[in-house]
């Protein structure tokens, strides 16, 4: 149709010249071609480029479908090569976690139901109090000898310290601290039953068993309602070496449903003082889902925000020293440290709390974390854990009954 009209365009004006401008019949024939041959010209300039513009749209679809393989074909090659790199070892050593907290777990109930037994046996049980906690703070320490056979028989427990939020004082997380039991039930803390001399692999051991141990507390926790934080100790013994640390992510990657609660607690001076194959180990407990609470910390004046990024939660300052002394931790004003910490998502606990005047002060200096005997000494762990939590108590009285 268009090369028709062409043509029509063209003999009309020839038609044109032949009679209106008195050309010869040979000079309009000329004019029917010259115009017909512009017109046949103008319409292949436009077609060869309409077919320039969609090669060049085809060629660009064809090259991002060859992007696109490029993308997917390097990504099962990353998925190949970590196929290639997965340690059966790993799985191995999750399964042996899982089997290890399952027996822990059962251990527990056996031994909630022979509590409930006794006390149904009992005509008018009393109600259940805490054992009172016998320390002797000059007794000598325990050889390494005799720190290893408690630990063979199980005598090492975990006891809870709670940390609470003022000024309602309600539990905020809980603190592992391990103790000694004697035979006699002698209760010793670990300040005093840990020799001087007491080689790293004791301390790999006892952190270890916290771990297990709060793991254990936070699955029991979870089937219940939300688990409190708990912050379990782990210091620079168990970062060094490579073997615990292995374990640990593997153990934390087996319950990443309660890792979310865990929080490792670590001396300020080993994290401040740690190399980069410490780093890299506490990185890989970080990508867990576990946080690093850093205590006993005497300079607030550091890096919070590389802390933060490194997976810092939380500092501890001694409230005592704080209160008496705040120059000593940072140039501050003290109503501004808190202020200051919570831009990088860092919070600040005071613990060692001994007297009431102290949670006015700390209250006043915008600190609402605490924890010490003043407030609540540790306890063992079942006895304490249920106590903030109605649902558990009131599950635990109706079987009793």
């Amino acid at each position: 149709m268009v090369y028709i009209f062409m043509g029509v365009a063209a003999l009309a004006a020839g038609a044109t010249g032949y009679f209106g401008l008195g050309l010869t019949l040979a000079e309009a024939i000329l004019m029917v071609v010259v115009v017909g041959s512009a017109a046949v010209v103008a319409q292949e300039r436009v077609l060869r480029q309409r077919a320039e513009r969609r090669l060049e749209n085809s060629l660009e679809d064809l090259r991002n479908l060859l992007s696109t393989d490029a993308q997917a074909a390097d990504v099962l090659g990353q998925r190949v090569n970590a196929l290639a790199r997965e340690d059966a070892g790993r799985r191995l050593d999750v399964v042996e976690a899982d089997v290890s907290i399952l027996g822990t777990v059962i251990r527990q109930v056996a031994e909630a139901v022979a509590e409930i037994e006794e006390k149904q046996a009992q005509p008018q049980p009393a109600p259940m109090q805490p054992e009172p906690i016998v320390e002797e703070p000059v007794r000598p320490r325990f050889s390494t000898a005799a720190i290893r056979r408690a630990l063979e028989e199980d005598r090492i427990v975990h006891h809870l310290r709670p940390v609470m939020r003022l000024p309602q004082r309600r539990t905020y997380g809980y603190d592992l601290v391990a103790r000694l039991v004697e035979d006699d039930g002698t209760v010793h803390e670990q300040a005093v039953f840990m020799p001087e001399d007491a080689g790293a692999d004791l301390f790999r051991q006892i952190e270890a068993a916290g771990i297990l141990e709060s793991i254990t507390l936070a699955r029991r926790a979870l089937a219940t309602e939300q688990p409190p934080r708990l912050f379990a100790p782990f210091s620079c013994a168990s970062l060094t070496d490579t073997r615990t640390v292995e374990k640990t992510v593997a153990l934390l990657e087996a319950n990443r449903a309660v890792s979310r609660y865990l929080t490792l607690r670590t001396p300020f001076a080993d994290w401040i003082a740690m190399n980069s194959a410490q780093r890299a180990a506490a990185g890989q407990l970080v990508r867990t889902g576990v946080t690093f609470s850093l205590e006993q910390a005497d300079n607030l004046r550091g890096a919070i925000g590389a802390m933060a990024a490194d997976g810092v939660q939380s500092l501890r300052v001694d409230a005592n020293i704080f209160l008496a002394d705040p120059q000593h931790y940072t140039d501050f004003h003290t109503a501004d440290i808190v202020k200051y910490l919570s831009r990088f998502d860092v919070e600040l606990i005071a613990t060692d709390i001994s007297a009431e005047n102290q949670l006015l002060e700390l209250l006043e200096d915008g600190i609402a974390l605490a924890s010490g005997d003043h407030l609540s000494p540790a306890a063992p762990a079942w006895a304490q854990f249920l106590s903030d939590r109605p649902q558990a108590t009131q599950r635990l009285r109706r079987v009793e009954t």
